[in-house]
């Protein structure tokens, strides 16, 4: 330390200034975040976040920045989830023969920087595994629409695929599916459902039964009302 010199000078102490650097020091339990600790901070706010959107039924669009054989990849903030083929709507899955995975790659591919409307199907932060689904999206489309109805409406269908067991059928001007069992389709005899019904027909059905997205109709309850009023 400098040797300070005091002096008088008409009475008044004079003290001269000393310079030098004054320095504060940080006490040792104040720690600066490191990087790392805030990006792990980010990505928990991110599983929160995720929490939250699976719990409310959110949907929202999902930017896909990926493909593999299996599906699609798109990212919530920092954390990259997986949309399986499995989870596509039918407009979005790929149509190919045989299920060959090279040729549903290129389909998918072309998926790339577009947005699909989606919903989280399950999530783990512990495995940093998000899933996404765009079939709950539509599911919860088609509920709304099957409210609208309830048993013993009539409407109009129309039959787009025979089976063994009964008609597939799409309900008024929608998208929705319906079932018509072989053993509702007419009071005649049908073993050939084909010599009754024509894929791409329209015809009148009664709604029998409502299952939460599933719906069955009824040709053969209308052919009963028809003949008793002419009793």
């Amino acid at each position: 330390m400098p040797r300070i010199n005091y002096r008088l000078w008409l009475g008044i102490l004079i003290i001269p200034l000393v310079t030098g650097t004054l320095t504060f020091s940080r006490p040792q339990h104040e720690k600066k975040e490191s990087p790392a600790s805030t990006q792990v901070s980010e990505k928990e706010k991110t599983w929160e976040k995720i929490k939250e959107m699976k719990k409310e039924n959110i949907t929202f669009p999902l930017l896909i920045s990926e493909v593999n054989a299996g599906g699609l990849m798109g990212s919530i903030e920092n954390i990259k989830g997986f949309l399986p083929a499995s989870q596509l709507s039918a407009d979005h899955y790929p149509k190919v023969d045989e299920g060959n995975k090279n040729k549903i790659l290129e389909k998918l591919k072309f998926l790339i920087g577009k947005k699909i409307q989606v919903k989280i199907l399950d999530f783990d932060p512990a495995a940093n595994k998000l899933i996404f689904s765009e079939k709950l999206v539509e599911k919860d489309k088609i509920k709304d629409i099957i409210n609208k109805y309830k048993i013993g409406d009539k409407i109009q269908v129309r039959i787009t695929k025979i089976v063994d067991f009964g008609a597939f059928v799409k309900l008024e001007d929608t998208e929705v599916d319906g079932l018509v069992h072989i053993s509702e389709i007419s009071n005649q005899q049908t073993e050939n459902i084909e010599n009754i019904l024509k894929e791409g027909e329209t015809k009148e059905a009664k709604i029998i039964n409502i299952d939460d997205d599933k719906i069955s109709l009824s040709f053969k309850a209308l052919e009963e009302k028809s003949s008793k009023e002419i009793k």
